[in-house]
């Protein structure tokens, strides 16, 4: 009989087998006996030494991930027999992009998707690679059209891509304009579709994707000697469908959102019952038909500074924040319950809730962000319980009224951290309209409570603006002025 006795690192660490296997846990140098026996004695023992060499295995890199133009060391946890041989490719994400040390330090280059990298670590048993994503954090800016562009709509489509629906001038300010869809298609963005025009009248439109990527655009169509009206455009293969749903000078500060569920669209909106008097309402696709009805009894809400529609996911009925008139001036909040409509006042004051935009946070909690006239701050509050927060909180503070305004054609996304962010104009002098900033703010979760920065100070844009979530967690905005552009932020 034999019995072999092998080191500590081995299971089982020994055997009475004549030809044992055994799995080692670890490198190992070191020795082992063997000892022999029959039934006329045992032999003495025997020790032999145990050499256990192991190929590289890469566990980890660190980091993966950084800002635009940071100088970043790279190092990777490398579990194997040495020595290695390191070779670093940070897939065009870096300067320099190759290296052979063991933890390089480089340059980071461009912000965008994900650049595709690589390690890989050779000894003399073998070799390992393993590929990361090198993420270069920023903004990235790209003019979209060279004309005056106004009432932009972001939206991302199902394959990553993000569409714009908005107003493009044919000229001057004050000529006509045509309203437009255009839409990135991995590469460069494609030639606007026109999808109405040319008209005087311009105002909010507002763009949604379905699941299968169909467009859907609603605006207001306005006519030489034709009262307005709210339409709605679809994407029908390589046309365009278009349906009048209220032709009663209709589709004034509109909002739309597809169900969560079926995607039928619902539409905010207002109508003209006078010069100075808008109702608000609602139109909502049920099946094949539409539902179009008030909002409320005669609930009038003040026009130029739009509504703004969003489906609570828990009830999955539709809520819609808007100004109320002058006389009574309010941020206000409606919000339906599968048959009626209650309607809420959020926060009373003059120029209170100009630019609202509603949306539900992960926990389904009800978020408004909008701009304070009077105090020309960007504000953004909450609703806990059933009940409105009587403080919101000041995200930028403008510093009064006749400093420069800011909190203007404000938008609001969560990100993939369940953060509020929001797109916004900012500082403009007063009597110096022309004079805007593209800003974005963003939900921090602890103190600050908010970070702002200014994203485009170019000239005489950074208005209209609407932002939405992309691939990655990037976050996207559209804007509007001299020109239209689409900014993201890796």
């Amino acid at each position: 009989r034999q019995m072999c006795i092998r080191d500590r690192h081995a299971d089982p660490p020994q055997s009475f087998e004549k030809t044992p296997e055994v799995t080692f846990d670890d490198i190992v140098v070191g020795t082992g006996t063997v000892c022999v026996s029959n039934i006329f004695g045992d032999s003495e023992a025997f020790e032999f030494p145990i050499v256990i060499v192991l190929a590289p295995e890469i566990v980890s890199i660190s980091p993966t991930e950084g800002d635009a133009g940071a100088e970043v060391t790279f190092s990777a946890d490398v579990r194997g027999s040495e020595p290695f041989a390191y070779a670093w490719d940070f897939g065009g994400g870096a300067t320099p992009n190759i290296s052979s040390d063991e933890s390089p330090t480089v340059t980071l280059g461009d912000p965008g998707p994900p650049y595709s990298a690589s390690l890989t670590v050779t000894n003399d048993f073998g070799e390992d690679t393993k590929d990361f994503d090198l993420t270069v954090h920023g903004w990235v800016i790209e003019t979209v059209c060279d004309s005056i562009s106004s009432f932009t709509s972001l939206a991302f489509a199902p394959d990553g891509n993000p569409g714009i629906s908005y107003w493009e001038s044919l000229g001057e300010e004050d000529d006509p304009s045509i309203i437009k869809y255009v839409k990135y298609d991995g590469s460069e963005w494609l030639e606007g579709v026109e999808l109405f025009g040319p008209t005087y009248t311009v105002d909010f439109t507002s763009l949604a994707y379905d699941s299968d990527g169909t467009a859907y655009v609603a605006y207001m169509m306005d006519l030489p000697d034709e009262v307005p009206a709210l339409v709605l455009a679809w994407q029908d293969g390589p046309d365009w469908l278009h349906l009048i749903i209220d032709p009663n000078n209709a589709g004034y500060c509109l909002s739309m959102a597809l169900h969560p569920i079926s995607e039928e669209p619902s539409i905010s909106y207002l109508t003209k019952e006078s010069l100075d008097t808008y109702y608000l309402m609602c139109a909502r696709q049920v099946d094949e038909g539409w539902g179009v009805g008030p909002v409320g009894e005669n609930t009038e809400a003040m026009n130029s500074v739009g509504t703004s529609l969003a489906f609570n996911p828990e009830t999955l009925h539709p809520a819609i924040s808007f100004h109320r008139d002058l006389t009574a001036p309010a941020l206000r909040c409606a919000w339906n319950d599968g048959t009626d409509w209650h309607l809420e006042t959020v926060y009373d004051g003059f120029g209170v809730g100009h630019y609202s935009c509603l949306r539900f946070d992960p926990d389904n909690i009800s978020c408004i962000s909008y701009h304070d006239v009077w105090n020309n701050d960007l504000c953004y509050t909450t609703r806990h319980g059933g009940t409105w927060d009587p403080d919101p909180e000041v995200v930028d503070d403008g510093g009064g009224l006749g400093d420069p305004a800011t909190g203007e054609w404000t938008s609001l996304a969560f990100d993939g951290n369940g953060k509020a962010v929001i797109s916004y104009t900012g500082d403009h002098a007063i009597g110096a309209l022309e004079d805007w900033n593209l800003k974005f703010a963003r939900q921090t979760g602890a103190q600050p409570a908010w970070t702002t920065e200014t994203v485009d100070s170019a000239y005489k844009v950074g208005k209209y603006t609407s932002i939405a979530i992309g691939p990655y967690g990037s976050i996207g905005i559209s804007y509007g002025g001299d020109d239209l552009r689409f900014a993201q932020l890796w």
